[in-house]
C-alpha cells in the first residue's frame, strides 16, 4: 500500500509539472506576442494578426496539454480510488 501511495504521490506530481510547464509555456509566448504588439508604431494591422495567430497557437498547444495531463489525472483518481 506505501508503494502504491508513493507511486501515486509521484505520478500526480509528474502531470502537475507537466501541466505547469504547459502554462508557464503558454504564458510567455503569448507575453512576447502582446509585448510586440503593443511596442508596435504606425500601422499595427500585420502585428494583430500575427498576435492573434500566435496566441490561437499558443492556446491550442496549452488547451491538448492540459487535457492530456487532466485526463491522465482522472484516471488515476477513478481507478486508484483517491
Amino acid at each position: 500500500m506505501a508503494t502504491d501511495l508513493a507511486g501515486g504521490r509521484g505520478a500526480v506530481l509528474a502531470l502537475a509539472r507537466e501541466l505547469r510547464h504547459a502554462m508557464s509555456a503558454r504564458m510567455e509566448t503569448t507575453q512576447e506576442a502582446l509585448n510586440a504588439y503593443d511596442h508596435v508604431a504606425g500601422d499595427r494591422f500585420d502585428r494583430a494578426a500575427e498576435f492573434l495567430r500566435v496566441v490561437q497557437r499558443a492556446d491550442s498547444v496549452y488547451e491538448l496539454s492540459s487535457q492530456e495531463a487532466l485526463e491522465c489525472f482522472r484516471e488515476r483518481i477513478e481507478t486508484e480510488g483517491w
